[in-house]
Formats: structure tokens, C-alpha cells, sequence
């Protein structure tokens, strides 16, 4: 009964990294790319070896990701500008 209570409270607080990326539409590498280069800062808790993430946290982090201006985006964009993030996580500069 207990476990069943304490793991209801978990399933409704905390998600999985692999939760948390279903649930913002992110990929698993992506998410850790921006966590790396600090684009997002989420902090991760540990409960022996899950690794939970509150759902408030979450979606604090992604209100603060830049929102698009008001030009209209163009069929591809969105990937370009992923592109450019996953590089810049690596250290690459496309500009050079």
C-alpha cells in the first residue's frame, strides 16, 4: 500500500528523463545537449538509480527556451537552428 501511495506521488511530481522528453517533444540526445551547453538548466534528482525530474521544473525550463520573433518560420528553419545548438553543445563554430 505504502509503495503504491509513494510511487502515485512520484508518477504525478517527478518524470523520467525519458518522460520529460516525451513530454516537451524533445529528443533524449537533444535534451541532454541542451543541458550540456546550459541552454536549459534543470535540476536532476537522484532516488537510488532513477533519475526524476519535477514536472514544474520542466516547464519553467522551457518557458525560458528564446521564443521565435514574429517573422514566420520557414519550412526548415527548425532545423537548422537545432543544427547550430547540437554544434555549438560540441564546441564547433559554424561561423569559422
Amino acid at each position: 500500500m505504502l509503495k503504491s501511495l509513494s510511487s502515485e506521488l512520484v508518477n504525478s511530481l517527478g518524470l523520467s528523463v525519458a518522460e520529460a522528453c516525451g513530454r516537451s517533444s524533445i529528443g533524449r540526445t537533444t535534451f541532454y545537449k541542451l543541458l550540456k551547453n546550459g541552454q536549459i538548466q534543470i535540476p536532476a534528482h537522484k532516488c537510488g538509480r532513477r533519475t526524476i525530474i519535477f514536472a514544474e521544473e520542466l516547464r519553467q525550463a522551457l518557458e525560458s527556451l528564446p521564443r521565435l520573433g514574429g517573422t514566420r518560420e520557414r519550412k526548415g528553419d527548425h532545423r537548422r537552428e537545432e543544427a547550430e545548438a547540437c554544434s555549438q553543445a560540441e564546441g564547433h563554430n559554424p561561423e569559422s
